[in-house]
């Protein structure tokens, strides 16, 4: 199924497109795509929990990541919440996470083997959905798994943090270049 190409334009023909529809529609029903997307969806929101309790918790026992800490509640309500209720989650998830910064070691690590359940149900339900036959060794999934839930946090605050100090410096040097404007205010709305 490719495009038949004429004057270096490519088209689809009729039956082209109505194969790549049969083809989309018999996945749809062998995978149960929307039954899967529904539960991926409800598995990533769980993985997210522990994760930005893991997050918040590193934030708050360093007093240096406050203004990283600041910077990812800012990217928060700004691009993830909606903006009637952020605040109210905001809240929940310092109590959560104050009280996770004082979690005994037992509490700790079954925040963690919660989170690793979750990536791991994520994993595999991605890993069905692209027909991958041989899923990654045990440790390689562990140091993803570890990566994403203490460097992502980190590397979330820090850029939101360096966008906070580049921005400003930035607009005068933007005016005269509307391709640059227009791309820091995609960037960074």
């Amino acid at each position: 199924m490719h495009p038949s190409s004429s004057s270096g334009v490519h088209r689809w023909s009729r039956v082209q497109v109505r194969d790549l529809l049969r083809f989309v529609l018999r996945r749809l029903r062998e995978e149960r795509l929307p039954e899967v997307a529904g539960s991926l969806t409800f598995s990533t929101v769980l993985a997210v929990v522990p994760v930005l309790t893991i997050a918040f918790a590193i934030f708050t026992t360093f007093p240096l990541f406050t203004t990283f800490r600041e910077s990812l509640e800012t990217y928060f309500v700004q691009t993830l919440m909606p903006k009637g209720i952020a605040n109210t989650i905001l809240d929940y998830l310092s109590q959560f996470s104050a009280k996770a910064s004082r979690l005994s070691a037992m509490g700790a690590i079954v925040l963690i083997v919660t989170a690793v359940f979750m990536f791991g149900t994520v994993d595999r339900t991605l890993n069905r959905i692209w027909r991958v036959r041989t899923a990654r060794p045990f440790a390689q999934r562990m140091i993803v798994y570890w990566a994403v839930m203490t460097l992502a946090p980190l590397l979330i605050g820090a850029s939101m943090s360096f966008a906070g100090e580049i921005l400003p410096l930035t607009r005068g040097l933007s005016r005269g270049l509307p391709v640059l404007r227009t791309v820091i205010t995609l960037l960074y709305r």
